[in-house]
């Protein structure tokens, strides 16, 4: 059962008003499995520096190339053709985001109970492809010419730890 669940959200322009800045964050003051309390968990996502201009013209690009996909009466009776061309609409145009080079942060991701407190941060700080000057040959060109860096962190307690290596700990019962 879940308890005391909060999600607010807000986006702002940057102080230059070029570019958008967002945040997401979501809580839950319990999680409970069988009368058995498994902790409470909070996570903040947060989305920067995305350009304005490259968003309005996403927004533009993607609700056309969408709503072309919902007017096709066959594509409608295919759900799952429907969903793969729907992927590829939104792929297609994503590039367009990167212009202004975001920076998307999962933190923290936190998870807390009687063991302690796990959290889990990741930043993702991508590139404008368009920048790159040669066109990408392979899954990992295709990265390079997107991704600027990645990092993260885990910090487990030893308590949880040590229960995730023991073979006897039952699934679920950390």
């Amino acid at each position: 059962m879940l308890e005391g669940t909060d999600l607010s959200g807000k986006a702002e322009l940057s102080k230059d008003g070029k570019s958008v800045n967002s945040q997401l964050d979501y809580s839950l003051k319990s999680l409970k499995v069988q009368n058995q309390d498994l902790g409470t968990g909070k996570l903040t996502l947060k989305i920067g520096n995305i350009d304005g201009q490259a968003w309005h013209q996403f927004s533009q690009q993607y609700r056309a190339q969408s709503q072309a996909l919902l007017a096709d009466k066959a594509l409608m009776e295919n759900p799952a053709l429907y969903q793969q061309k729907a992927a590829e609409v939104f792929f297609s145009n994503l590039p367009v985001l990167l212009k202004g080079e975001p920076v998307v942060t999962l933190a923290p991701l936190s998870w807390k109970n009687s063991k302690g407190e796990t959290n889990f941060n990741l930043s993702l700080f991508l590139k404008d492809p368009a920048t790159a000057t040669d066109e990408a040959q392979t899954l990992a060109q295709e990265v390079d010419r997107s991704v600027k860096s990645l990092e993260s962190k885990l910090t487990i307690p030893m308590d949880i730890g040590d229960r995730v290596h023991d073979p006897d700990c039952e699934a679920g019962r950390l």
